[in-house]
């Protein structure tokens, strides 16, 4: 339960429904809206995206939990239905601590612990454990005030826990008194023997004739009288007893008398019925402003608002990047440069290259030739050459050499120790060591990547 207010009729209930349209809905009910039901579609408001609807024209609520004869919903419609319902006051069970510190008006109360009521309890009827009672209010007051054991005016009598009672002034017995042991004046009963008879004209006269003779008689003494029309004993005054004559004229009215003391009060009446609410008084002055209350907790979510302005477009024919494979609506994709680096750059932008991005990166040519070199010595390998040798002897012969090796001599004298036969070649030393060495290269790696410029820039 979200709201308690005031309804035309009394104290009511505000419970707020929300439904999203998928379009095309002209009616919205309980089956759509889970927990949805009015049970007077006088109280009923309803909004479509925040505009209050007029009930007379815009829809009805003729059928029950159902809001018909609405204009068909577009999608994404907020319709927000607020139901005012009447409720009954609070039936049930409290089973901790109940306070009420104003009126409680109950056809039926039933409490089972202790009720502590400061003010008073007005009730019709009371059964206490299942019985009754039927003693009137102003009988039970007769017990308000009592004290047991001691007669108190206009209150009933109650026994102390020796079954004594004290304080009796005049009793007046209709029956019999049965009990002999009863405390009187005494005086008044010595030398009646047990068992008298006072029919025992015998025994009373004795007892009458016992009496001390007094001479001091007035008017006002009491003396005992047999009234024969009335059959019974009797108690006169001496002036009353006198024989008298027959009555005469009423006197003259004498004075009135002074007034009498004031009765003891009697006992509080029950309570009479409430009396009708009195006129309204004056406004009183205003007091002074209380501190500020704690937050209360956050509302509910209001409904959608309506679709705002569209924002401020960019210019006609700007140029932008989007990383996404289709223009977005309202650009036009172009398709001119393919394949191609990007290069930023501070001054005008242009394009340029010849080979696209893909090749140029993929598997670049190069272009060249190496320099000449000439080889030192060290640089040479290790080798030795072989040497011809001619030697001129008698008889003129010569030796040939062929490659590393002299084949043979031949000869016609033994000239110089030396025969005919081969003799061991000659050659010279080894040079060279085989150290490295390098080559100058000059040319040129063509990757020329196609490009094409931008600029970074910021909206003001």
């Amino acid at each position: 339960m979200a709201y308690l207010g005031k309804a035309p009729n009394g104290a009511a209930i505000r419970d707020r429904y929300m439904f999203t349209a998928s379009g095309g809905e002209t009616s919205i009910s309980s089956s759509q809206i889970t927990g949805f039901s009015f049970s007077d579609g006088n109280f009923v408001d309803v909004y479509i995206n925040g505009i209050l609807l007029d009930p007379r024209s815009d829809y009805n609520t003729s059928t029950a939990n159902t809001i018909a004869g609405l204009s068909a919903l577009s999608a994404s419609d907020i319709v927000e239905i607020i139901v005012y319902d009447t409720f009954s006051l609070f039936s049930g069970n409290v089973t901790g601590n109940l306070t009420v510190t104003g009126e409680v008006d109950a056809a039926t109360l039933d409490i089972s612990g202790n009720a502590d009521i400061d003010g008073v309890l007005e009730t019709d009827g009371l059964s206490i454990n299942g019985t009754t009672v039927t003693s009137t209010a102003a009988e039970l007051n007769n017990l308000d005030g009592a004290t047991a054991g001691t007669v108190v005016a206009s209150k009933a009598v109650v026994v102390d826990s020796n079954k004594d009672v004290s304080s009796f002034r005049n009793i007046g017995v209709s029956g019999t008194v049965d009990g002999r042991d009863i405390s009187t004046d005494g005086t008044k009963l010595d030398g009646i023997e047990a068992s008298a008879d006072v029919t025992d004209s015998t025994n009373v006269g004795a007892a009458l004739t016992g009496f001390s003779t007094g001479t001091d008689a007035v008017s006002s003494d009491l003396i005992p009288v047999y009234d024969v029309s009335a059959s019974a004993w009797e108690k006169q005054t001496i002036a009353n007893a006198a024989l008298q004559g027959p009555t005469g004229p009423t006197g003259p009215t004498g004075p009135t008398g002074s007034n009498g003391s004031n009765g003891s009060p009697g006992p509080t009446g029950p309570t009479g019925p409430t009396g009708p609410d009195g006129s309204t008084g004056p406004t009183g002055p205003t007091g002074p402003t209380g501190s500020n209350g704690s937050n209360g907790s956050p509302g509910p979510t209001g409904p959608t608002g309506p679709t705002g302005p569209q924002g401020p477009d960019f210019a006609s024919g700007t140029r932008m990047l989007f990383q996404q494979s289709s223009a977005p609506t309202g650009w036009t994709k172009d398709t001119s440069h393919n394949n191609k680096a990007l290069r930023l750059v501070s001054g005008n932008v242009s394009s340029g290259g010849s080979n696209n991005f893909t090749t140029a990166f993929g598997t670049p040519s190069l272009s060249g030739s190496t320099g000449s070199t000439s080889l030192s010595l060290a640089q040479l390998p290790s080798h030795r050459h072989g040497v011809s040798i001619t030697d001129t002897v008698a008889n003129t012969g010569t030796g040939t050499s062929y490659g590393n090796s002299v084949a043979s001599y031949t000869g016609a004298g033994n000239n110089m120790g030396h025969t005919s036969s081969s003799f061991s070649a000659k050659f010279s030393q080894n040079q060279g060591s085989g150290s490295s060495h390098n080559h100058s290269m000059s040319g040129t790696a063509t990757i020329n990547v196609q490009y094409v410029d931008f600029i970074i820039a910021q909206r003001n």
